[in-house]
């Protein structure tokens, strides 16, 4: 009988025992998955003018290149300046081609009248509000306006000179090139005087392709208004379809994928988790792996006793 009992003890020591040895336990999970790209819509800040924009759909880009630049003459002096110079180049342009008919003489000339009576008046007025702020009677947002009005006037006389002073002029084919080119030359001076306004230039979210251009050079845009859309080849999310979703699973864990078949990996974090889908993101996606491409997603469990 002593026999038997010290047996049984013995078992149930033995017992006790492996109950209380650590057990191991998985470290990672592993799970397979698909990619699907990013597509950023570009959007404007605030209201302006799109300038600068060269862009086609299809040209590929990097994160942080300027895509255009929103802006209006009155937010820079030398805005103002460029602008002045492409109309005036604009309108040299526009005088050559109509040659040296007595109908366009007759029409500089009243153009020119007319804007030499606008500068006049905006001079005068200039002066009132200047004397008004000095003493107190309008803010100076009433007189800014009123400078704005005045070089506003000045450039269109400036133009209206130009046309004027040309328009009994014959050109040749050569001289018609070249001041096609200094049209060209003041308007991509006017697109990079736009651009140094600060807070203007507008840059690519991502490394990508130009999917879509939503808005051209000098449309007026609203805040908030799609001005382009962009596919991004280094950004993606990573959509996981699981029969029951594993709950050491927490949004916010790391990750790390690599490409079926290749041994390069890139990181990601899930970012969602609901019913029986996992979503992870990633910035950092080869750019060669394409869109929709199964990968192997590996998340370390951090709490796994070794």
């Amino acid at each position: 009988m002593k026999k038997v009992c010290t047996l049984l003890l013995l078992f149930c020591l033995l017992v006790t025992a492996a109950c209380s040895k650590p057990q191991t336990t998985e470290k990672s999970i592993r799970l397979k998955g698909k990619t699907e790209a990013v597509l950023y819509t570009v959007k404007a800040p605030v209201d302006g003018e799109v300038r600068g924009l060269i862009l086609e759909p299809g040209e590929r880009i990097r994160k942080g290149q300027p895509l255009f630049g929103l802006g209006t003459q009155d937010e820079n002096p030398e805005v103002g300046k460029a602008a002045a110079e492409l109309a005036k180049a604009q309108a040299r342009l526009n005088n050559a081609t109509q040659g040296n008919k007595e109908a366009g003489r007759a029409s500089a000339a009243a153009e020119l009248q007319s804007a030499r009576a606008e500068v006049q008046n905006a001079e005068q007025n200039y002066t009132k509000m200047e004397r008004l702020y000095k003493v107190g009677g309008i803010s100076r947002v009433r007189l800014q306006q009123a400078e704005l009005n005045l070089q506003s006037a000045r450039a269109t006389l400036a133009a209206a000179q130009a046309r004027y002073e040309q328009a009994s002029r014959s050109y040749t084919p050569e001289e018609l090139a070249e001041l096609e080119q200094q049209v060209q030359k003041n308007r991509t001076a006017y697109d990079a005087a736009v651009l140094t306004v600060e807070g203007s230039e507008i840059v690519s979210p991502a490394t990508g392709t130009v999917r879509q251009i939503l808005a051209k050079n000098g449309e007026a845009v609203k805040k908030e208004q799609p001005v382009m859309r962009i596919l991004s080849a280094t950004d993606c999310t990573i959509k996981i379809t699981t029969g029951l979703t594993d709950s050491r699973l927490a949004e916010g864990m790391e990750a790390s994928v690599s490409a079926a078949g290749s041994k390069k990996e890139f990181p990601a974090v899930i970012r969602k988790i609901e019913q029986n889908t996992v979503t992870l993101f990633s910035g950092k996606k080869p750019e060669e792996l394409p869109e929709n491409a199964t990968v192997e997603v590996t998340i370390t469990l951090k709490n796994a006793k070794p």
